[in-house]
């Protein structure tokens, strides 16, 4: 269906609706990757357009860990992994808070993920990840991303803390071994 709206020319893909999303953010957030390959191939969607919240389609599938959709939006349609939403969260601090490993890996490798980059609270993919206990995506922002162990927030609180505070025990060991946390 969505093929034939493009070749017929009746279709934008780029048209928005009233929360300002596009087809190629309900196509992500959603996970259909064959929609999503043929809205940027064939219908040339942007895939940085943002919605009310700033969410790009790339956030979208990030949130919901959709690795296929993750890979042609950076791939095919050139998304900004370091794009921030209106709290400034990135597609790599959605991915580190719900612990989407290959998104993240993904970001990391192919979008060129800024590790260190925070919200609006100074929180990093780092301490969201710590912080609920994702102690594969904490390994992999240490090592893939550099992430800064030691980054604090505006609470002066860390990713150790936040761990420590969560019992998160697997977690705090990385911080400590691989991070070097103070």
């Amino acid at each position: 269906v969505v093929r034939l709206l493009l070749e017929v020319g009746e279709a934008n893909a780029d048209e928005l609706n009233t929360r300002k999303e596009t087809a190629l953010m309900q196509a992500s957030v959603k996970g259909h990757k064959e929609v999503v390959r043929l809205l940027l191939k064939e219908g040339k969607a942007n895939a940085n357009a943002s919605n009310n919240h700033q969410w790009t389609s790339l956030m979208c599938a990030s949130i919901g860990g959709h690795v296929e959709v993750v890979k042609l939006l950076l791939k095919e349609g050139k998304a900004n992994a370091n794009a921030s939403d209106k709290d400034q969260r990135t597609a790599l601090i959605h991915a580190s808070a719900e612990g989407h490993e290959e998104v993240v890996r993904l970001l990391l490798q192919e979008g060129k993920a800024d590790a260190d980059k925070s919200d609006t609270d100074k929180w990093t993919a780092l301490m969201w990840a710590s912080s609920k206990g994702h102690k594969d995506v904490v390994r992999l922002l240490l090592k893939e991303g550099k992430a800064n162990a030691n980054a604090s927030n505006t609470d002066q609180e860390t990713a150790l803390m936040y761990a420590s505070a969560k019992c998160h025990l697997e977690v705090v060991r990385l911080l400590l071994k691989e991070g070097k946390a103070n």
